[in-house]
């Protein structure tokens, strides 16, 4: 490769980072460099255009430890970040800690270390960014790879330039034009073996899968990062769509509720797209949420599913009458809870609840089912914090008698798994209010009220 062709893809890359908005003028960028041929070339393309950014560079390295010459790849990467005086972070984890990740194959749990050393060093050092050196020829690999899994148009978007606080300044390089950049610099990097090992279904589709398909597209990777680019640019419009759909939802962590009627009303493609969002809001991931989990949410919304509960992985969904109700955590029976209330605070409930009493002067927005507001000179601190107890009463606002708790669940139509949990507030032997639901007929401040105990139930 000639010199000029070698300063056109230095040029490239930069105009990517700037156009795409990967790096900022001025920031302290860590790079991931495991010394292979991909994270050599990064580290030196970013030396080399850190002038025109006034880039602040940090070399990181993590040793698995699964290999036996890995110790060699590390060093190498230490001389490497001495020779071009870039300062380094080189660690080292035993094939035990990897075990421990989590579930998953040898693959997914290294690469979940990986991810956490890398964040947790870019944290330490203030980067704003973590450059990554996948390129074009990684992400046709990766597409072919979630295709073959059965991943659906958001899995095949694959890779993006950017997603949170890691950016990829080569995803558009093919390995080609990277291993000729190396040539050109005479810059030399270490071989991992286990790239050769056909048992890794990534190195099955890199040497054997994509050479057959070649002979059927002789520029099969360039078609698969053309799809993936198509895809995520549609993907960015869906978004958008879903956004609106759940405007004005009740959306929360840790637990949701949305309308049955119009998710049902969504048309399929829009209906899947918004059960995925309110999954991940609930438990803040994807991971491991696959197309037939989603099929089974749908199917629980619809109605014809004959079960009302649905277990999926790190959430469980309940249909009840006219809604949706999506928690984090796997399925239980909620444990009897118990808790006095001292003074003003945030007190947590098992099952997500969060209650919050504070004193006001003046009243403020109370719908008697989120918030409601008591004269503080009539209910003082001590007050307690319970589930529903056997045989529970209540004088409901706007009801004569004493209702029992039981029945105010059937006429909300609250589904069981919530009735376990609901929290009761309770002061002196009486129920003030069941929290979400109703609240009883005294202690309302008025206008002569000088103090008022307002009590809110947060998402």
């Amino acid at each position: 490769m000639s010199f000029r062709h070698i300063k056109s893809m230095k040029n490239e890359v930069l105009d990517e980072i700037v156009d795409k908005k990967l790096l900022r003028e001025g920031d302290r960028v860590l790079v991931a460099v495991s010394g292979g041929s991909d994270s050599v070339a990064l580290l030196h393309l970013l030396k080399e255009i850190a002038a025109d950014l006034n880039l602040d560079l940090v070399a990181a390295h993590l040793d698995h430890g699964l290999r036996p010459r890995s110790s060699d790849d590390a060093l190498f990467v230490e001389k490497l970040c001495r020779q071009w005086n870039i300062p380094f972070v080189i660690h080292r984890i035993t094939g035990s800690e990897i075990s421990a990740a989590g579930r998953g194959g040898i693959e997914q749990a290294a690469r979940k270390v990986r991810r956490t050393f890398l964040e947790e060093t870019a944290r330490r050092f203030d980067c704003r960014r973590i450059a990554l050196g996948h390129h074009h020829d990684d992400q046709a690999e990766t597409v072919l790879h979630r295709l073959l899994r059965g991943s659906g148009p958001a899995g095949l978007t694959a890779m993006r330039p950017r997603s949170g606080i890691y950016v990829r300044p080569l995803l558009s390089v093919p390995r080609s034009r990277i291993r000729s950049y190396l040539d050109f610099h005479d810059l030399t990097f270490c071989h991992d073996e286990s790239n050769d090992d056909l048992r890794f279904t990534r190195n099955l589709i890199r040497h054997q899968l994509l050479p057959l398909c070649r002979l059927i597209n002789p520029r099969v990777e360039e078609a698969l990062t053309r799809l993936a680019r198509r895809l995520s640019c549609e993907e960015d419009y869906w978004r958008r769509q879903v956004t609106e759909a759940v405007s004005g939802w009740s959306l929360a962590s840790g637990f949701t509720c949305a309308p049955r009627e119009e998710i049902n009303r969504l048309h399929p493609a829009l209906r899947d797209r918004v059960l995925r969002h309110l999954v991940e809001v609930v438990r803040g991931n994807l991971r491991g949420v696959e197309e037939k989990h989603i099929a089974a949410l749908a199917r629980l919304v619809e109605g014809t599913q004959g079960s009302k509960e649905l277990h999926l992985p790190g959430i469980t969904a309940c249909r009840s009458y006219d809604e949706l109700h999506l928690r984090a955590g796997p399925p239980g029976t909620a444990e009897p809870y118990r808790q006095t209330v001292t003074a003003p605070g945030l007190y947590r409930l098992p099952g997500g609840w969060r209650v919050e009493f504070t004193l006001a002067s003046k009243p403020g927005p109370c719908d008697g089912r989120t918030a409601v507001e008591f004269d503080a000179t009539q209910v003082t601190f001590p007050l307690i914090l319970r589930s529903r107890e056997a045989g529970d009463r209540m004088a409901v606002a706007g009801m004569s008698g004493r209702r029992k708790i039981k029945d105010i669940f059937i006429d909300e139509k609250v589904p069981q798994n919530l009735r376990r949990s609901c929290p009761v507030l309770e002061y002196d032997g009486r129920i003030l209010w069941l929290a979400g639901l109703r609240r009883c007929n005294d202690d309302r401040p008025d206008e002569k009220t000088r103090k008022i105990l307002r009590v809110a139930l947060l998402p």
